[in-house]
């Protein structure tokens, strides 16, 4: 199944829309659209519903592996992986819920 973007299914509904509007050789396609919107918010309703998982200490010294120090982690590993989560989140759009 190929993976398609929210925004690239908001411009079809758009079309579908422009179409059935347009013309009464398609009538069907406003109905489409309805469905494909409705489909679209339940979409997004489920995404706002993921709740983020944060590394815990443990993940990151089985990633880190003999690099990390006895016993725990130092504050700057945290720092760090605290930041790549974070910029992953941006990239990603998931609102912050931690920070």
């Amino acid at each position: 199944m190929r993976k398609v973007s929210i925004h690239t299914v908001e411009g079809d509904i758009g079309l579908a829309r422009n179409v059935a509007n347009g013309t009464t050789k398609f009538p069907f396609l406003g109905h489409c659209a309805d469905q494909m919107e409705r489909m679209l918010e339940e979409i997004k309703e489920s995404r706002k519903k993921k709740e983020w998982q944060y590394l815990t200490d443990d993940e990151i010294k089985e990633i880190i592996g003999g690099y990390g120090n006895e016993g725990g982690i130092g504050g700057y590993t945290r720092e760090l992986f605290d930041k790549i989560e974070a910029k992953i989140k941006e990239k990603n759009h998931v609102e912050s819920q931690n920070s």
